[in-house]
């Protein structure tokens, strides 16, 4: 058994759609995920990333839902990760209260993946959605500085405390996803791919 807290948090045709709402999910948030349907946002003939993520937030479900934990991706309209990287890159202090507490995540385009094997599955009820494996903020940190060449500035306390700093460990139990079928990618796969190419 995991020694931490388990959070009830939350970036073809699918694909490009529910990308959307991984991206734009918020922690804490609880989406039902069957029988969708979606209303056009309100955007030109190229609409945004943040516009197609509002139509994607804008589905109307009926039974069955999920929850996501922080969603990071290229087209991370938060820019999350992004921050964390460019306060190394300038040498900005990062709020960490503790290095060693552990996190869950999960990619934008796995969440579109995810959400559309959901609404083909008979699983209803919630169902937790997050990468396999975790990591320390420390460790992404970690995986910061060597891509970027720099030192992190870390800092118990601060003004700017980091999204990817909670005092104690948070975990997501997948079991229910994982016993009907579905697969996630391991955390460590993406992540330092992503940071190489964000730092790039």
């Amino acid at each position: 058994m995991k020694k931490g807290t388990q959070t009830d948090a939350l970036t073809d045709e699918a694909s490009k759609n529910l990308t959307a709402i991984a991206i734009a999910a918020v922690p804490g948030s609880t989406v039902d995920i069957k029988g969708a349907k979606s209303r056009d946002p309100p955007t030109g003939d190229s609409p945004t990333s943040e516009g197609i993520m509002v139509k994607c937030s804008q589905l109307i479900l009926n039974s069955g839902n999920k929850r996501i934990p922080i969603v990071l991706g290229n087209d991370d309209y938060t820019r999350r990760l992004h921050k964390h990287i460019e306060s190394v890159q300038q040498g900005l202090p990062l709020g960490i209260p503790n290095p060693e507490a552990w996190m869950c995540f999960i990619l934008s385009d796995e969440v579109a993946s995810f959400l559309a094997w959901l609404r083909q599955s008979d699983l209803e009820g919630q169902v937790n959605a997050c990468s396999q494996g975790d990591l320390s903020t420390g460790q992404i940190l970690s995986l910061i500085t060597e891509a970027a060449g720099k030192q992190a500035n870390i800092l118990s306390e601060t003004e700017q405390k980091s999204p990817f700093g909670p005092a104690v460990s948070r975990y997501m139990d997948t079991t229910k996803a994982v016993q009907a079928g579905y697969t996630f990618q391991p955390l460590t796969d993406w992540m330092p791919k992503l940071i190489r190419e964000i730092v790039a």
